[in-house]
């Protein structure tokens, strides 16, 4: 006789923790089309600067993600946002790969055992989100990328992660040749209204020149950009035309960077793969186009570093330049909540209050916007700020449809959300804040990578900061994983 069968409670202090209860796949048998998502971790830590402790992460977030999990695969129903009113991460399949295999200090070994597991997942089709770790372990990502998209632009037709639905498919993305091209494929063109960020000429002195108080200025060495970088910082430049600047789509991974610093450090007494340095390493990879860092605050910004960025293109949005403009999100979202000023505009109830947005119950078929009013419900033509968040011309330079790298540092958040990180700066972003930077990347771009790195669990003895890095991991996904597929321009 066959003993009753026991209910299954799943609670999430059971079982192993892998990432979300995510089935886990050694990389070597992964296979192509079974993942949407990869996740990895590396313990690495062997370069901070200040105080260490990233190395645990990877496990401390996966232990806490437990409570996120789902049932992975095409069955899977995904979550009910209550307050976005809709669904997320119906049908994802999401995989955990494990870790790296970092050696003590040796970083050949660490970019050799990184660009191991995360090509398994590129080769698969599959997005990695990779745990860190310290920073610098962006530049390990970042350079298992490079194998895939220098094949592609050399044979111009492979068909490079070609696993997942929205991710590029046949020729890779050719530049825009024509003059004319828009703002997000060359840079700000001329007369265009970018209230995104730094893209200017630097304000420092140039090198070797005497600053305002008669001293001779700190020569910035190693600050040329790449051949051609140089038109992505002036916008419409001859060298986005030919499609050889960081402004351009064709071929280049774009980067967002989420921080409260630059990481743009070149060498600290020579050594040049700290924790401050990944995107300057980054910026010398040849295949990496635009990088745009949102965050950026504290009073230990290096102005080499600073002057390097903005030479090169880069778009830096201070936390000021954020928070002018998240101000502003605010009041156009109040007005389309209540018509505009006067009440009597689109939406409005006749009360002059929020008319209704059709909300549904989560078994409802109808999808209807935030709760908020913000973003207006798919196919809202009748929303006059339906394409007027003031937010999104931070992500301007990134080319529409372009394959996007993201990168968030939790120290980009404040402090007071986000407490265990070993170097945090006050002022800093809210969840909610990072929530929108990551919905509008996601509805611009392709994400094809995403790091959540500087977590550290000696420093969290309440676990919120692990929790929270697994919760935007869960969002950063469910954002890429529903946005509509797109075609890059060119494709």
């Amino acid at each position: 006789m066959q003993a009753p069968q026991q209910p299954k409670a799943g609670m999430p202090f059971t079982g192993i923790a892998t990432f979300a209860r995510a089935p886990y796949v050694p990389p070597e048998a992964l296979q192509p089309g079974q993942a949407d998502f990869a996740v990895i971790g590396v313990p690495f830590d062997a370069v901070v600067g200040f105080r260490p402790g990233q190395r645990l992460a990877p496990r401390a977030i996966r232990d806490l993600s437990t409570r996120y999990a789902l049932p992975w695969g095409p069955a899977n129903p995904g979550y009910w946002d209550i307050q976005d009113d809709r669904w997320y991460l119906q049908g994802c399949r999401l995989v955990d790969l494990g870790d790296a295999d970092p050696l003590y200090t040796d970083l050949d070994h660490l970019d050799r055992s990184v660009e191991h597991v995360v090509g398994a997942a590129l080769r698969a089709g599959a997005v990695p989100v990779v745990l860190g770790g310290d920073h610098s372990i962006t530049y390990s990502v970042l350079r298992a990328y490079g194998e895939l998209l220098q094949a592609a632009a050399r044979s111009g037709s492979a068909a490079w992660f070609a696993g997942r639905r929205g991710w590029p498919h046949g020729e890779l993305p050719q530049p825009a040749a024509s003059p004319g091209s828009s703002p997000a494929e060359g840079g700000p063109s001329a007369g265009a209204t970018v209230p995104a960020g730094r893209t200017g000429p630097s304000p420092l002195p140039s090198p070797g020149a005497t600053s305002p108080r008669g001293a001779v200025a700190h020569p910035m060495e190693g600050m040329e950009p790449q051949e051609g970088a140089r038109g992505g910082a002036q916008g419409g430049g001859q060298g986005d035309a030919q499609g050889d600047g960081p402004g351009d789509g064709g071929g280049r991974l774009h980067i967002l960077q989420i921080d409260a610093h630059l990481d743009y450090t070149d060498r600290v007494a020579g050594f040049l793969r700290s924790n401050s340095s990944p995107f300057r390493r980054a910026a010398e990879l040849p295949y990496v186009g635009t990088i745009t860092v949102i965050g950026v605050r504290g009073i230990r910004t290096s102005p080499e570093a600073y002057a390097a960025a903005v030479q090169r293109g880069n778009r830096i949005v201070t936390m000021r330049d954020w928070r002018a403009a998240w101000a502003r999100r605010a009041d156009t979202t109040a007005e389309a909540r209540t018509g505009g000023p006067t009440g009597s505009g689109p939406g409005a109830s006749p009360a002059g209050g929020a008319g209704s947005r059709g909300r549904t119950s989560p078994g409802g078929e109808e999808r209807a916007g935030s709760r908020l009013g913000w973003p207006p419900a798919q196919g809202d033509d009748a929303n006059p700020l339906a394409d007027a968040n003031p937010l999104a011309s931070f992500l301007a330079a990134i080319p529409p449809g372009g394959p996007l790298y993201i990168s968030l540092d939790i120290d980009g958040l404040d402090p007071a959300v986000a407490p265990g990180t070993s170097s945090p700066e006050p002022g800093g972003l809210t969840y909610e804040e990072v929530r929108e930077i990551l919905r509008l990347a996601a509805s611009r771009a392709r994400v094809v990578g995403i790091d959540i790195v500087e977590v550290n669990p000696y420093l969290d003895p309440g676990g919120m900061t692990a929790l929270l890095a697994a919760r935007l991991a869960i969002e950063a996904m469910a954002f890429s994983h529903d946005a509509p597929a797109r075609t890059a321009p060119g494709s």
